[in-house]
């Protein structure tokens, strides 16, 4: 079957099409946070939104800014042969999340965290790579690599930074969450676990 972004419920051919069809179903102005793989095979799309706001110092000189309000809300991919089925959230639900993110957040957190754990994340991906094109996770000890001290100083530096990205990352997503706990009305208990499992440590590709 061919996939379709406009058939209720949607199907895709892989996640990443995901963000597609939140915003045709769900507005413009929202997309995907962030993707989460869970173990039975289905995929958990947390969902953000972002809005304008008008910060233009004087009438004359007009100025128009964005804010990312995330997680808002979460679409679930069920995988069904090749093909992905996605259950999307009840609009006024994700709209009465957004409500409560924009009245319980900080304006800069909103404005600024989201970015930056996504940078996070991607700064902890690459120096996980760089240990391991040192070997680092195919022996059970460091002291077991053949490196000379500049490589074993390089080393070093990349298992250094990716535990203070992983770090990074987990504090910024605590406050981030910080003022939104026991408003998130949009999550079930399933969920909700998946993410506080993950805030809890790295994930296990870090590992």
């Amino acid at each position: 079957m061919t996939p379709d972004l406009k058939a209720d419920p949607p199907r895709v051919d892989s996640p990443s099409d995901i963000n597609a069809v939140a915003t045709r179903h769900l507005g413009n102005g929202v997309h995907v946070h962030e993707l989460e793989w869970l173990a039975d095979g289905r995929v958990v799309a947390y969902l953000g939104a972002t809005t304008p706001i008008d910060t233009s110092p004087w009438p004359s000189q007009p100025e128009l800014s964005f804010r990312n309000y995330a997680p808002i809300g979460a679409a679930v991919a069920r995988p069904d042969g090749d093909e992905y089925v996605v259950d999307l959230p009840d609009r006024d639900a994700l709209n009465d999340a957004l409500v409560a993110r924009k009245e319980y957040a900080d304006e800069y957190d909103a404005a600024v965290i989201p970015s930056l754990l996504n940078l996070c994340k991607d700064r902890r991906e690459m120096h996980h790579d760089e240990a391991a094109e040192y070997g680092l996770y195919d022996v059970d000890t460091p002291a077991d690599l053949d490196l000379s001290p500049m490589e074993m100083f390089h080393l070093g530096r990349a298992v250094g930074m990716q535990k203070m990205a992983s770090l990074a990352h987990r504090t910024l997503s605590r406050r981030l969450e910080a003022p939104y706990n026991g408003h998130r009305k949009w999550e079930s208990r399933e969920y909700r676990t998946v993410r506080e499992r993950r805030s809890a440590g790295p994930l296990e590709a870090d590992v």
